[in-house]
């Protein structure tokens, strides 16, 4: 980041703007505090016990714990690339004169609106939601699993599978014919959806996720339950 803060004064000749990605908010937070907790003796860590308080992060005096902080902060060693990395991004905020934020509506996969009406002709709770998300990406064979489980559980589904979804370029079209006519009269397939309306729906009885953090959130939100398989670090 250094780097390009750098070139930006160079060719703009303002003292500095900082460009950032959008991720979370107590990262964030956290990050901004990291000369305070190097000050404070809080880091590195003294002893192994991760439940020891952690006082000097401004409201988050009461509850923060060691194991709360991201994990490079376990390092016994503040030459530590991450911390140094860090500590290199705060001591060039100040100087910032602008604040750009990246945009991400470009990214996004186009909605299959189609889905939402399928869901408004079945019964109440009657469909399990399947989605892993934005970024995962699942063999054949894990696929083909899935495939089997649902197929097996009689149950009416709607489930969301990218294009790009499935390893090797598969896209899924290759599904066994019998396993497709299993499912037929019972369930819907889209490439995207418009998850917060499709939890928020009454026909949604449960969700199968890979446990990412907006669709954690999501769910909790509209109070369906989940059944979790966790594919990054959630």
């Amino acid at each position: 980041m250094e780097f390009w803060v750098s070139l930006v004064m160079l060719l703009t000749r303002l003292e500095s703007q900082y460009f950032t990605a959008v991720y979370e908010r107590l990262l964030l937070w956290l990050s901004f505090c990291l000369t305070k907790l190097i000050e404070a003796a809080e880091l590195p860590f003294k002893g192994d016990d991760l439940d020891t308080p952690i006082t000097s992060v401004p409201g988050m005096e009461s509850f923060l714990r060691r194991r709360d902080l991201p994990t490079f902060c376990r390092s016994g060693d503040l030459s530590d690339p991450s911390i140094q990395l860090f500590k290199t991004e705060i001591q060039e905020l100040p100087r910032a004169h602008g604040l750009i934020l990246n945009t991400m509506e470009h990214f996004l996969w186009k909605e299959d609106r189609s889905c939402i009406t399928w869901l408004d002709s079945q019964p109440s709770k009657s469909v399990i939601y399947i989605s892993f998300g934005s970024l995962a990406v699942i063999t054949k064979d894990q696929h083909m699993e899935f495939w089997h489980g649902v197929v097996n559980s009689g149950t009416r589904f709607l489930w969301v599978i990218r294009p790009d979804s499935i390893a090797g370029g598969d896209s899924g079209s290759n599904i066994p014919v019998e396993l497709s006519l299993a499912t037929k009269e019972r369930g819907y397939i889209v490439g995207w959806a418009a998850q917060e309306e499709v939890l928020a729906h009454a026909a949604i009885g449960g969700f199968l996720t890979h446990s990412g953090w907006n669709s954690t959130l999501e769910s909790l939100m509209e109070g369906v339950p989940m059944i979790c398989w966790p594919y990054f670090l959630d």
